[in-house]
């Protein structure tokens, strides 16, 4: 494969030797996944360029990206720099005035994997609302959207279901970079913050990560391979569910079981579902797996492996609904929705279905559980996305 040069906002700062960010008192927004081309840190970095970094802002799963998700990260100090970390996913979800009382520029750089059930960000969105209040300016070094900027997928977001695993209008897949929607959210919410854009050098729209030259870094813990972010913005549902999604295995996201499914008749009915529904680009895989930890843990879980096959026309988020509704429907004695969520910040108060805060909407529960044809069910949770293509295109930095 031929692989484009593509820099990043970090690897072009450093290009100008981080002048750009000199005589700044700078709040550093990152984790594992703020790197150069050459692997060194985008803390490191901007400390050898002499930028005055006062503070560090670490998203979940901590600013070296080992903590397991939804497990509230603690505020620590950077062991080389001696700088401060605080925590956004804990105590706050954005920073305090206290923790800038000596900063004047918000720097953000983290990668992102293109899904809006990703938590990173929100971490940006807050802190981008939280400078255009106090008159903070506010940098994001773009990277790329791993599964590229063509690709946009699902229903909108609906308001009464806003979380920190999802918020705004956005749909499963939004095709935009972390720069693109920042500057999106900030005009739409009308923050108006003092934002500014380090832009990518070298990327298309329809790149996908391993076309770039860049090192790929696991996101977080349970996104270890660029093909699991490719299945993740439909088999995330499953969070949902007491259906494991592979989490303590090598393969999450990739792998779908329960101790008490039929793999061989699951698989028969998905690939039925898929047929009916023009859902190309995926074989599936007989699995057997024991999770080391999380649902099922070191129970023997009997699924199935997605293997995207051509991933130009693979459609996770129609491919997850389908597996969702199938074995709901084949296992009804059997299938749970999960209520009250471990440890997520919500917007809402009392009871929640899981499900409902991933997928944006009750919706999708509910005509699951009502029997709805499938055909149905994907025209209400695939639709709608047309308003969104056009309104997000001004923010567009990259062409294809």
């Amino acid at each position: 494969m031929n692989k484009i040069e593509v820099l990043t906002g970090i690897d072009r700062l450093i290009e100008k030797s981080a002048i750009p960010l000199k005589n700044k008192k700078i709040g550093l927004i990152t984790n594992h996944t703020g790197i150069t081309r050459k692997l060194k840190s985008t803390i490191k970095a901007l400390c050898e360029y002499g930028v005055n970094v006062r503070a560090l802002f670490g998203p979940e799963h901590g600013i070296n990206g080992n903590i397991q998700d939804a497990i509230p990260a603690p505020d620590s100090i950077e062991e080389k720099t001696g700088v401060q970390i605080y925590s956004m996913f804990g105590a706050n979800y954005w920073p305090t005035p206290k923790m800038v009382a000596d900063i004047d520029t918000l720097v953000y750089d983290m990668q992102d994997v293109g899904a809006r059930f990703f938590t990173y960000i929100y971490t940006m969105a807050y802190c981008l609302a939280f400078a255009a209040k106090n008159n903070i300016q506010f940098i994001v070094l773009d990277r790329p959207n791993p599964v590229t900027g063509t690709h946009v997928e699902g229903a909108l977001l609906e308001p009464s279901f806003r979380s920190f695993v999802g918020d705004y209008r956005l749909p499963f897949r939004y095709g935009l970079t972390p720069g693109e929607l920042a500057l999106y959210l900030n005009r739409t919410q009308g923050w108006n913050a003092n934002l500014e854009v380090i832009p990518l050098l070298g990327w298309r729209r329809e790149l996908w990560f391993d076309e770039t030259n860049l090192p790929w870094v696991m996101p977080s813990p349970n996104l270890p391979t660029l093909e699991t972010a490719v299945v993740y913005p439909g088999t995330a549902l499953f969070e949902g569910t007491n259906i494991s999604e592979g989490r303590g295995t090598t393969r999450p996201f990739e792998l779908i079981g329960a101790p008490w499914l039929n793999a061989a008749k699951t698989i028969d009915a998905l690939y039925k579902g898929f047929e009916s529904c023009g859902v190309e680009g995926v074989l599936l895989r007989k699995a057997h797996f024991r999770p080391t930890f999380d649902k099922y843990m070191d129970t023997p879980c009997h699924g199935f492996q997605l293997h995207v096959t051509n991933r130009e026309i693979y459609s996770p988020v129609a491919a997850g609904i389908i597996c969702l509704k199938v074995i709901r429907d084949q296992n009804p004695e059997n299938f749970k929705w999960l209520k009250n969520p471990k440890a997520l910040h919500q917007r809402q108060k009392g009871e929640i279905f899981m499900i409902d805060i991933l997928a944006g909407t009750d919706a999708l529960r509910n005509m699951i559980d009502q029997g709805v044809f499938l055909k149905d069910l994907l025209d209400r949770m695939m639709g709608g996305v047309e308003s969104f293509i056009e309104q997000s295109k001004f923010c567009h930095l990259y062409a294809m």
